[in-house]
């Protein structure tokens, strides 16, 4: 299971890591969701992925050439570092270049859940975020940050589908599901525009909502 709030912060640490060993660095992409859609409950969804266990460290530490393991952030490998980390989503983004985001933290809301997605890191520093509710309306939010310089950008979501197993949001139970979302990444300065597609299936375990 992966821990509470650990790949928040996981994301967090790897966005800040991204902006020290960059001088200069791109703003974060803005976000605009205005399509309404609900969630479709699916009680038969089902896919391999859930059937399977994967698990990784995490994506600072490295094997070298001898076999041994590496912590590229400090050099300093504590119990934490070694700790293996449950892949909960199976999801392939396209934005930056196609890339697994193999990471799906899930907390229970009042009235709903949110669910973070991530992966691909150290080369792709992307998020996507879903915000569900008691009636099953979902938003979604795309962020990214860019090594490097670039014109102020923004993104709109196009197109998005979401699926769940059961509709139920408690805590410590695994949460079943399937999601694709299609968005524009525009740049304001020029206005142009590519579309990008992220879309897969994910498992994690619903963490008890925050205090």
């Amino acid at each position: 299971m992966f821990p509470t709030n650990c790949l928040a912060n996981l994301v967090l640490i790897a966005l800040a890591g991204v902006a020290l060993a960059q001088p200069v660095s791109a703003p974060p992409v803005t976000c605009e969701d205005s399509l309404v859609a609900k969630v479709t409950v699916t009680p038969k969804l089902d896919s391999t992925f859930y059937h399977q266990s994967q698990s990784s460290y995490h994506w600072w530490i490295v094997e070298n050439e001898e076999g041994n393991l590496e912590d590229t952030s400090d050099g300093v490998i504590d119990a934490e570092d070694l700790l293996n980390l449950e892949h909960t989503a199976n999801l392939v983004s396209t934005h930056q270049g196609e890339h697994s985001m193999e990471f799906c933290e899930a907390t229970a809301t009042t009235d709903g859940a949110v669910l973070i997605f991530a992966g691909g890191m150290p080369a792709y520093a992307s998020s996507l975020t879903v915000e569900l509710d008691s009636k099953r309306n979902f938003k979604c939010s795309f962020s990214a940050t860019y090594p490097g310089p670039t014109n102020p950008l923004r993104s709109k979501i196009t197109k998005k589908e979401l699926k769940l197993k059961s509709s139920g949001f408690t805590g410590g139970t695994r949460l079943y599901g399937w999601i694709s979302v299609t968005f524009d990444e525009i740049d304001t300065v020029t206005g142009a525009s590519k579309s990008h597609k992220i879309e897969g299936y994910f498992k994690p375990v619903l963490q008890h909502k925050q205090p």
